[in-house]
């Protein structure tokens, strides 16, 4: 199965190349979905207002807070139970496609960006189940790449250079 290539590749990457490849496939991810979606991920409106009232302080939650919480919620506390609870060969498969399934819900500002939601989802989940079999910890890895997909986003948002 290719899913258990890429995994057995990508847990044996070093430290550096692992998180550069989780941020690129994110940001590659997401530089499809705006080429496909254009303006579908302008309608969050929580961070829209957080924007305009502090944006520092959505800095902080989107970069930092957010992440690790995620992490907490969507990938390693999913990886516990379904690893645990299902007994077949491929349960990962199984804990992949829930994990990924609840991230998009969860990022269901609109259809499209719930889709991207679960592809972003997958990814992380991904590598977090990488991360697993790392000397590491999985959740810090996966916090470090989501945050830092969520820094170049935010960085690169037009309301982000009008407030300089």
């Amino acid at each position: 199965m290719m899913l258990i290539k890429a995994i057995r590749y990508v847990k044996n990457l070093n430290k550096m190349a692992f998180h550069i490849l989780g941020i690129l496939i994110l940001l590659a991810t997401s530089w499809c979905f705006d080429r496909f979606c254009p303006g579908a991920g302008k309608e969050n409106f929580g961070i829209n207002a957080l924007m305009k009232i502090d944006p520092y302080l959505l800095f902080a939650g989107a970069v930092i807070l957010a992440p690790l919480l995620e992490t907490f919620i969507f990938q390693a506390f999913p990886y516990r139970l379904f690893l645990s609870a299902f007994k077949t060969k491929h349960r990962f498969c199984i804990y992949m496609i829930a994990s990924s399934l609840f991230f998009g819900l969860f990022h269901r500002y609109n259809l499209p960006y719930f889709f991207f939601g679960v592809a972003s989802g997958f990814i992380l989940s991904f590598f977090y189940y990488a991360g697993t079999f790392r000397k590491e910890s999985a959740v810090i890895s996966v916090a470090f790449i989501h945050g830092m997909n969520n820094l170049l986003v935010f960085l690169s948002n037009d309301s982000f250079h009008s407030m300089n």
